[in-house]
């Protein structure tokens, strides 16, 4: 017992510094990460990610069933966990001055897995690496990611759900993401994308293999079917919805009780599929559903005491990591506060002639405004005589962007209520038009009526189509000019009958190119 110092309260002394190294650790932890993991709860609130609230007790119990291999593989360097540390300070410097969520919650799971080392040193990876990799399902993707991913997955479930009705002898026929079945129609939302069963089956499947599948082709091929699987079962909850729309009321393809319980059965029903066809990989291997990872014991057989794991020096190691959050809270706070607006006008006095065009100013609602957290805006209609064409214009500008306030691509924006895109593309410069920069170009279609949309950031003198590319820059002049201000904007052209997509940019280019000029006023450089 003297090896260790035990005092008059049986507790060691290596035991009340590691206890004081993790409650300093925790509380500045929290006070880095309050508002990020605050937004990342936010997010687990979308029904696409309403599983990730099971993701951290998920990777707390396959931590504790490795306690026994943990002790066993205890040691090593900690450099590596200080180098998680300052990737994860870089992160979240970036996230916040790069108003990426992303990369602030990446930051959040790269200071645990840097904590995890310091405390019991690199070889603990060897028994936590997969309870780790479990807790990085618990952040969402980008949205400009999942927004591209949740309308590619309603087209091709709708796609599929056609293909099983028609199987089974109805009638019906598809217009993007609408389902028209000749007495209603049945709109496939983002929330019956399937994005959540995708993700969540993905996930099932991979800790699945890893508790009872032991060889790598059975994980592996249990993997690579949890997509289909996913899609397929939303396919029939689609096919379910419009049978019973059919059949017994129009009303089971409103969002409400039905829509929720449905997608309970299903997300089930994956995992039971999923689960059944572990247990045949299994049988066909011809394996137990024992692995090593899962055993609670350690070589000497003992259990999980603290004292018994944590390396002696990790109570310094700890207080070192805590005084780096609170170091990299207070560097933040002087970045995140530093706005440096050069003077700009007022959208209030935004003109309502450009060019050929002329046009009559709009408001948004407050609920929008609100969602777009723009600090000032201008929206209106234009219209050009001698083309007759009409269009959409929307500017929102950000005195400040950060994390979570910031211009992102309109691309979701424009789609759904049966609108396909047809074509996304970046069109270069055309110095015969005078339009001298690249613009984001959409094209979308529904039912023969066509809108050209065109795109940008135009932010601190440039003009940027690339949302990554505009991510890099917040976070740049964030940091070298102490400036984030910036503005999206967006023109949505309706073409007319006949009229051909380079005809079209032509017309269009014919409002951008003096429109560029007169947003210099209001768009500092």
């Amino acid at each position: 017992m003297a090896k260790i110092g035990m005092n008059e309260e049986g507790l060691s002394r290596f035991d009340l510094r590691f206890a004081a190294g993790l409650i300093f650790l925790t509380a500045c932890w929290l006070l880095l990460y309050s508002d990020s993991l605050a937004t990342l709860v936010g997010q687990w609130n979308n029904e696409d990610y309403s599983y990730c609230y099971l993701v951290p007790p998920l990777a707390a119990y396959l931590a504790y069933q490795n306690r026994g291999r943990l002790r066993a593989l205890t040691g090593g360097t900690v450099l590596p966990g200080y180098l998680a540390l300052i990737f994860a300070a870089v992160l979240f410097v970036a996230g916040r001055l790069g108003s990426l969520h992303t990369a602030s919650f990446a930051s959040v799971w790269f200071s645990i897995a840097g904590i995890v080392i310091l405390a019991f040193g690199v070889r603990s990876l060897k028994a936590l690496s997969f309870p780790l990799l479990v807790l990085a399902f618990a952040i969402p993707a980008p949205p400009f990611i999942t927004h591209q991913l949740t309308f590619k997955l309603r087209l091709v479930s709708s796609s599929l759900a056609i293909d099983i009705l028609h199987l089974l002898g109805h009638s019906a026929y598809r217009e993007g993401n609408i389902i028209d079945l000749g007495f209603t129609q049945l709109q496939v939302v983002d929330a019956c994308s399937g994005l959540r069963y995708v993700l969540s089956t993905f996930l099932v499947a991979l800790v699945a293999g890893y508790l009872f599948n032991k060889k790598w082709w059975e994980r592996v091929l249990l993997l690579i079917a949890a997509v289909p699987v996913s899609i397929f079962v939303n396919s029939l909850r689609i096919v379910a919805v419009a049978l019973l729309m059919q059949y017994v009321s129009p009303k089971f393809g409103e969002e409400g009780f039905y829509h929720d319980f449905s997608g309970w059965l299903i997300f089930f029903f994956s995992i039971g599929i999923v689960l059944l066809l572990s247990a045949v990989l299994r049988k066909v291997a011809g394996g137990s559903s024992e692995t090593p990872e899962t055993d609670a014991k350690g070589e000497d057989g003992s259990g999980s005491r603290i004292g018994g794991i944590v390396r002696p020096t990790a109570w310094y190691h700890l207080i070192i990591a805590g005084g780096i959050f609170l170091a990299l809270l207070l560097v933040q706070g002087g970045l995140i506060t530093a706005a440096n607006l050069p003077e700009r006008k007022n959208f209030q006095d935004f003109p309502l002639q450009i060019g050929e065009w002329r046009g009559k100013r709009s408001y948004l609602d407050q609920s929008i405004i609100n969602s777009l957290h723009t600090d000032d805006y201008v929206t209106g209609s234009y219209y050009n005589e001698r083309t007759g064409n009409a269009l959409h214009l929307l500017v929102p500008f950000y005195a400040f962007q950060f994390e979570g306030r910031a211009a992102h691509a309109p691309t979701s924006c424009l789609l759904g209520s049966g609108w396909e895109l047809k074509e996304k593309q970046m069109v270069p410069p055309d110095p015969a038009s005078g339009r001298m920069f690249s613009v984001g170009q959409m094209v979308l279609n529904k039912n023969g009526e066509r809108i050209l949309s065109n795109f940008w950031f135009q932010q601190r003198g440039r003009v940027i189509t690339s949302e990554y590319l505009n991510k890099w820059f917040l976070f740049l002049d964030g940091l070298t000019r102490r400036r984030t201000d910036g503005a999206l904007v967006r023109v949505e052209m309706v073409m007319q009958p006949g009229q051909s997509l380079t005809e079209a940019q032509a017309v269009l280019d014919g409002f951008t190119v003096p429109l560029m000029t007169v947003l210099r006023e209001y768009i500092p450089d």
